[in-house]
């Protein structure tokens, strides 16, 4: 028999939130729907945000260059250390023993940091792509993230009536930027 409501001891009272704990009764395909709207949320807010900024197809070029000439950079590593150690053997007054002591271990660490440098513009060129391919229509670009490759000198410097200039071989230990 049915009891009366009145006698059926009263229910104790949830805290706030206390009711939404509970997820295991949405469906699946109920979460996955709102994750996706809250990502596309944040995702329009971090866009919308953005700063302007002026220039054009800048990004992609840059990054096309680094992506493709980084690794002859890192070929011709040796080759620039060697050079830029006799260079500057040559400009500095330098007595002739610590020209020859500094010969072997300078020609050491200008590789090195000639193949880290060229690892680091090769990478700076995988960071620039996708921008720079969602920036082609618009009138956007980003700052250069790595300067050296620009105002650096270096083995192999050619102009290309075309987008992009043929820059290798940079020695990124010199003092030129």
């Amino acid at each position: 028999m049915l009891e009366d409501a009145s006698k059926l001891p009263p229910k104790p009272r949830a805290r706030c939130g206390e009711e939404l704990k509970d997820r295991s009764n949405f469906p699946p395909h109920a979460r996955v729907f709102r994750r996706a709207i809250a990502a596309l949320l944040l995702a329009g807010f971090c866009l919308g945000s953005a700063s302007p900024a002026l220039a054009s197809t800048e990004t992609l070029r840059r990054s096309v260059s680094n992506l493709t000439q980084a690794p002859l950079d890192f070929l011709f590593s040796p080759m620039v250390a060697i050079v830029g150690v006799v260079t500057r053997m040559r400009e500095q007054d330098d007595p002739i023993p610590v020209r020859v002591v500094f010969g072997g271990p300078g020609i050491v660490w200008n590789t090195g940091v000639n193949l880290g440098s060229s690892a680091i513009r090769f990478v700076t060129g995988g960071i620039e792509l996708i921008p720079g391919i969602l920036l082609v229509p618009f009138e956007a670009d980003l700052d250069v993230l790595f300067s050296p490759v620009d105002s650096g000198g270096a083995l192999f410097e050619m102009e290309t009536p075309c987008c992009i200039d043929l820059k290798f071989g940079i020695d990124y230990t010199a003092a030129e930027y």
